[in-house]
């Protein structure tokens, strides 16, 4: 009886909340004694707003403040949030929250109900800005750990007029209350009684976001701009001097007053031999000490938010931005799903008892909607691939083309028929069904054969994909707009990188960034994303392949669902977990296998291990308690897992050596033909997935993974070619990070694609000769050299930077068709790439186009420096890269220039 009454009384209570007026409510509700508290809120306001004050913060602040938002006696965000508001003006990262925030706000919704029916009418009561201010809010709980919204905003229609963050010092996620003024010790409840459907709390109560992870790199960034302003004021303006015959103390004394007003007046009066005279700038540029700091933190915090720089960074590499949208996609993929929880379970039910406005929501759930849709040309094209054989709504046409139809053609007779059989409409208008040049469908045969050649499979639990991603990537693979061909799927993709790499940070270990270590397993993260992008590209075109029946009919999606179970189960279940262990086993001998080299003087010597598999193979066990030399070219083609499955390991020793010449060789298996510690592969290009994939496949890979970047002591080298073969990307930056250090002269370099050095001549001190039998060596090669000028100036000089090309760098890349030229200073590296179809230039051109626009450029030089806007050492240290940018620009060739030391 009791709880009869007690669920009568709170359905009364909302029925009157419902009813009164705000105002009048949260008068009432702030006279109430607070329950246990024993003090009376005021009726004035909710919580007292604080002035906004900027002071600069340490991290001091950040310690005391996180001290105090994690007491477990008494919780308080107030100086947290003053800190994170401090960290939140920070450009770059208010950027980054854009980039992360705007997609989801932009993005499609619906809502439907429980047999998926749409309810369009109900779904324009959030086609409001509210709505949009309540996922930037929901957002800002993973930035500061805990956010809470106030819903209690409504107009004169019931409806939610806006929405409102509590600033985290006027409340206490742990207790649910809400504060009046900062550090009051009692406050109202916003998660019990009749305002509880008002306020909705996004985050853990103790969680401090992703802001407590960056707030060493934004102090750090703070701090030194702070140390670069303080630089310019003290040494970037110019002393000023008089010069006096006077050495009395009253002139003195004028002239010094004089001066003070100098800089205000900029006048002043002299007598006799005096006069003024400036003092030289400090040399060097300020940039080389600061610059690379701001950067270095921006990276960090886009890779933080984003998982990758490359969408809110320009420059060198923004070539591969596309690459990059796509890692960040898996973030907003992220963001959505958990918004949407939020929203179906925990704000629709608020939203129903708030507003009888938003009854219509109670039986629907919020669905994010991933259809793509046809731009215009793709939709004209269907339309006039089909129209032979299907009619089109005219009044649809219009609206989606805004093409002004004013009717239909006559046409005698019926509709045209081909000659022959009754054509077959197009099965599929978005994508072809099948193409010359696209690897044929079905390996699981092969790869069965490889992976288990005893027939033996091992369990996969826990590797499957989602049921709902499985069927985004279906709509996406069925859908409008995603070519199969010269695209790569996300999902599928994002499923196996993040299994090997998982599988790669636990075999190699961790390890300190900067370190070679670091750089290596950076190796061995881009050879995973090049693997599994292959394998998507394979998988993807199989699951196509499925979406038509026999006769070329298109299936239903139950029926296409269905037909493609088994090729989920090989490539994302079955096939994924021997990649996943044997990527675990290479890695982690890579990393015992470059250690033993580092130990080598005191263990000159490796010892093969036994397997430790319960039923081990024969191929190996004549290697068992073999010791050999670590030089001994053995190691290059015989080593454990060169066999799928191998389970054999190595230990350095001192042990003397028990086995010299050649023995008898365990030929490698497909895709482990490499040693990962020499090649920087866990997987090779001999694997079916990658052995014999069409140039579309390869285009593809290339487009989505992006250049294998390779480092020196931390720093991104400019990458090689196409940028995918680490191999020569690494081969490349070694020899320039040696000939760079020549000071007294120059060194060219011919590099074939496979990496052989074809090419190493020392030339004079500013120019190399090459033969016509090294030049007839060039064509399709890297040519790189260094430009040692820099060498002749100041660490701090704009100078130490270099020159770019010369006339004769270009012309000697055009004449001898090179593939791609560099060039390297002190700290900087140039390179410029033939595009596809050739360098499209003759050697005359070239050389009168490149002296217009020297001449050009030395004009506009010349009229900035009589105007005093800019110097003769900026005028040098500028004038190549600026011309070299110019030509690159005319004739659409890719140049770069990147700080690589």
């Amino acid at each position: 009886m009791n709880e009869r009454i007690r669920k009568a009384s709170e359905w009364f209570q909302r029925q009157v909340v419902r009813r009164i007026d705000w105002g009048v409510l949260m008068n009432a509700y702030h006279q109430r004694r607070e329950s246990g508290e024993g003090s009376t809120v005021s009726a004035a306001q909710r919580y007292k707003r604080q002035a906004t004050v900027y002071r600069e913060k340490s991290i001091d602040d950040w310690k005391t403040a996180v001290a105090a938002a994690t007491d477990p006696d008494d919780p308080r965000r107030g100086l947290l949030y003053t800190f994170y508001q401090a960290l939140y003006r920070d450009e770059h990262l208010q950027t980054t929250i854009d980039n992360r925030v705007l997609p989801i706000q932009q993005s499609e919704f619906r809502l439907v109900d429980k047999n998926g029916n749409e309810d369009s009418q109900a779904a324009g009561l959030l086609r409001r800005p509210w709505f949009h201010d309540l996922i930037r809010i929901y957002f800002l709980h993973r930035m500061q750990g805990v956010s809470l919204v106030d819903l209690s905003h409504l107009n004169a229609d019931m409806e939610i007029d806006y929405v409102e963050e509590i600033p985290m010092s006027n409340f206490i996620p742990q207790r649910g209350i809400i504060l009046r003024e900062e550090y009051d010790t009692a406050g109202w409840s916003y998660r019990e009684g009749a305002l509880e459907p008002y306020y909705v709390q996004f985050g853990n109560a103790w969680s401090l976001g992703m802001l407590n992870e960056l707030a060493i790199i934004l102090l750090a960034k703070k701090l030194g701009m702070g140390a670069w302003m303080n630089y310019i004021e003290k040494y970037g303006v110019p002393p000023v001097f008089v010069i006096s015959d006077r050495q009395d103390k009253k002139r003195m004394d004028d002239l010094f007053e004089m001066m003070l007003d100098f800089r205000n007046n900029y006048f002043g009066i002299l007598a006799g031999q005096e006069r003024v005279e400036y003092g030289k700038e400090a040399g060097g540029n300020t940039t080389d000490a600061f610059l690379p700091l701001e950067e270095r933190c921006d990276n960090q915090v886009s890779k933080r938010l984003l998982g990758q720089t490359g969408t809110t960074e320009n420059g060198a590499w923004e070539g591969t931005a596309k690459v990059h949208e796509r890692v960040e996609k898996t973030r907003h993929e992220s963001d959505k799903m958990l918004f949407m929880f939020y929203f179906n379970h925990v704000i629709i039910p608020k939203l129903v008892r708030i507003s009888p406005v938003y009854r219509p929501l109670e039986n629907l759930r919020l669905e994010w909607d991933d259809t793509e849709t046809l731009d215009i040309k793709e939709f004209i094209d269907a339309v006039v691939r089909m129209s032979p054989y299907y009619e089109f709504d005219i009044k649809e046409l219009v609206e989606r083309t805004g093409l002004p139809v004013t009717g239909m053609r006559g046409m005698s007779g019926e509709s045209p028929v081909a000659p022959g059989p009754t054509p077959r409409p197009p099965v599929n208008p978005q994508k072809k069904k099948s193409e010359p040049g696209r690897e044929k469908p079905g390996i699981a045969d092969t790869v069965n054969a490889l992976y288990y050649p005893d027939g033996s499979m091992p369990e996969a639990a826990g590797l499957s994909l989602e049921e709902k991603i499985r069927d985004r990537v279906l709509k996406r693979l069925a859908g409008k707009g995603f070519d199969v061909g010269k695209e790569i799927d996300p999902d599928l993709f994002a499923h196996t990188f993040d299994c090997l790499d998982k599988a790669v940070s636990k075999g190699f270990g961790k390890v300190e960034y900067g370190t070679p270590d670091y750089d290596f397993l950076e190796e061995l993260r881009h050879n995973n994303a090049v693997f599994a992008a292959f394998k998507t590209h394979r998988q993807q075109n199989e699951i196509h392949a499925r979406l038509f029946d026999e006769d070329g009919k298109r299936k239903d999606f139950d029926h296409f669902r269905k037909d493609t179970a088994g090729i989920f189960q090989d490539y994302n279940v079955n096939w994924l977990r021997t990649e996943y262990d044997t990527a675990v086993r290479r890695a982690r001998f890579a990393a015992d296998f470059r250690s033993c080299r580092a130990n080598k003087d005191l263990y000159p010597n490796l010892e093969w291990l036994p397997s430790v598999s319960a039923t081990p193979r024969e191929a190996h066990r004549a290697f068992y308690g073999q010791i050999r030399s670590l030089e001994d070219p053995f190691w290059d083609t015989n080593y454990p897992g060169n066999l799928w499955n191998c389970k054999c390991g190595i230990r350095s020793t001192d042990k003397p050596v028990n086995a010299t010449g050649d023995a008898a060789p365990v030929p490698a298996a497909p895709g482990l033909d490499k040693n990962p510690a020499t090649s920087g592969e866990v997987f090779t290009g001999s694997h079916p997935y990658i052995k014999g994939a069409s140039k579309e496949a390869e285009k593809a890979v290339e487009k989505f993974v992006g250049p294998a970047v390779y480092t020196i002591n931390g720093i991104k080298q400019i990458p090689v070619l196409g940028g995918t073969d680490m191999k020569i990307n690494k081969i490349v930056a070694d020899v320039e990070n040696e000939i760079r250090m020549n000071k007294s002269h120059e060194t060219g370099m011919v590099i074939g694609k496979n990496g052989k050095i074809l090419v190493d001549k020392r030339g004079e001190s500013f120019r190399v000769k090459f033969t016509d039998g090294e030049c007839d060596l060039m064509k399709d090669a890297v040519v790189t050299h260094n430009h040692p000028r820099g060498w002749g100036y100041g660490d701090r000089d704009l100078g130490r930077m270099g020159n770019s090309f010369s006339m004769d760098d270009l012309s000697l890349a055009v004449y001898n068709d090179v593939a791609e030229i560099r060039a390297v200073t002190p700290n900087y590296t140039f390179s410029l790439k033939r595009p596809e179809k050739g360098w499209g230039v003759d050697i005359k051109k070239l050389i009168s186009d490149y002296s217009k626009e020297d001449r050009k450029l030395k004009n506009e030089f010349g009229k900035r420096i009589q105007k005093g806007t800019l110097t003769v050492t900026q005028a040098n240290a500028t004038h190549y890269h600026i011309l070299a940018k110019r030509i690159c620009k005319k004739y659409g060739w890719e140049y770069m220039k990147g700080k690589t030391r």
